[in-house]
């Protein structure tokens, strides 16, 4: 499957300037380490009152990546990421990025039996849990898995102080609290590179067509992806301020926080969507430039009084997804945020993940978009998957291109289909 020399909305680039972007396979943390000298002082994450800044988040990321070397991990083996939207959540995916390791992330929501089979197709042998999941969650495990080694318990607030947390005693494990284990490691890491096709993530699929298959995302695929969708609303670098509550185990709130990362952004930390008024709160104190949210989360900061507070002047982009939203719901949302800024995304896990989207500046009601620069995405019959469906007529979306999957974790079968 090729891209077409012309495809219908090639009228719709040309109008908004949109290209295929290059390839940029540089790493998260790479791009973390430059931000640590340019953007020294910027704040990279906003927790609460917190506000670590760009060279903090470097050196803090390097601290856990010498404690993750001194405990065994190097390049290719499996870190798991048990936390909530906390500061320790993108350390750790800087981190590891630093190190060349795969970083999977594992559901706060998820049962103990579910976490044990994760940790054993994912290959997981740390794991980076939140006290307050590391105690119920693993200390109800049916069994320890064979391939778990170390158990690394973060509180909440470690990044302000050092705080007490319970570790669980897990039969044959190396389990430590986070602070221990950073506390007196060195602050200097170099970034070591990494190749194209590197393994970046194994997430996992929501288990709507059956049982949950690890997608394998390579560091192309990221950091193509960041590209693609950067397309239609560059981002300023070092200037801008996201502010969404997307939990960073799941896709969109991954892709969407490694992007700002990549750009130097301020990153609004919301570890619990359902509190809307920190939410909004925080975007009082910090006007964003970038939003994201679902349907169902733009009506719940459309019914808090706080939402009107909010100073939306230099909001560039307003990302939704998930779920259609209703013409209803737009007009009250362009209302309070203002016009041509909201834009639809569409995508999976397994494309990166987005591969259709909604311009913003060129929206279109009741549509999910047109395909990002570089991905070829057609229309296709259900019965072949071969032949591409004339406008009107309803059919299957496929796509390929730099931001799809090397495949499933240890699925050849799934993967070839």
């Amino acid at each position: 499957m090729t891209i077409s020399d012309n495809p219908p909305w090639q009228s719709v680039y040309d109008e908004l300037g949109i290209e295929a972007p290059p390839t940029d396979d540089r790493t998260l943390g790479s791009w973390v380490e430059e931000h640590g000298q340019l953007l020294a002082g910027n704040t990279a994450l906003q927790s609460f009152d917190r506000e670590i800044s760009y060279r903090e988040l470097d050196e803090m990321s390097n601290q856990l990546a010498n404690a993750l070397v001194s405990l065994g991990v190097s390049k290719g083996d499996v870190v798991g990421l048990h936390m909530p939207n906390i500061p320790q959540y993108p350390i750790a995916l800087v981190a590891r990025s630093k190190i060349g390791c795969i970083g999977s992330g594992v559901s706060p929501l998820l049962t103990p039996g579910e976490v044990v089979h994760q940790i054993e197709d994912a290959g997981i042998s740390t794991l980076i849990s939140l006290d307050a999941l590391a105690n119920p969650v693993l200390k109800g495990l049916p069994k320890v898995p064979a391939c778990l080694e170390n158990v690394i318990v973060a509180g909440a607030a470690d990044c302000n102080a050092p705080t007490e947390v319970e570790i669980p005693d897990l039969a044959g494990l190396n389990c430590s609290s986070y602070w221990s284990v950073v506390d007196k490691a060195s602050i200097a890491f170099k970034a070591r590179p990494a190749d194209w096709d590197d393994t970046w993530m194994i997430l996992y699929t929501g288990g709507t067509t059956g049982a949950p298959k690890g997608a394998e995302i390579s560091v192309r695929n990221t950091m193509y992806n960041m590209c693609q969708t950067s397309a239609y609303a560059p981002w300023q670098v070092g200037k801008e301020v996201l502010a969404t509550a997307f939990p960073m185990f799941h896709v969109a709130g991954l892709g969407i926080t490694a992007s700002a990362l990549r750009h130097g952004a301020r990153i609004l930390l919301i570890p619990d969507p359902r509190d809307i008024e920190f939410f909004c709160r925080q975007m009082t104190r910090f006007p964003p430039t970038r939003l994201a949210a679902v349907p169902s989360l733009y009506q719940m900061l459309l019914e808090n009084p706080l939402f009107g507070d909010i100073d939306f002047s230099n909001l560039e982009v307003a990302i939704t997804g998930a779920a259609p939203l209703t013409g209803a719901d737009r007009e009250r949302i362009e209302k309070a945020i203002g016009a041509n800024k909201l834009s639809d995304l569409f995508g999976m896990t397994e494309t990166g993940p987005v591969h259709v989207a909604n311009p913003h500046k060129r929206s279109k009601e009741g549509s999910i978009g047109i395909p990002v620069p570089g991905a070829d995405t057609r229309i296709v019959d259900l019965e072949t998957g071969t032949e591409e469906m004339p406008f009107g007529e309803p059919g299957e979306i496929v796509t390929s291109g730099p931001h799809v999957m090397k495949g499933y974790r240890n699925l050849p079968d799934e993967s070839a289909r």
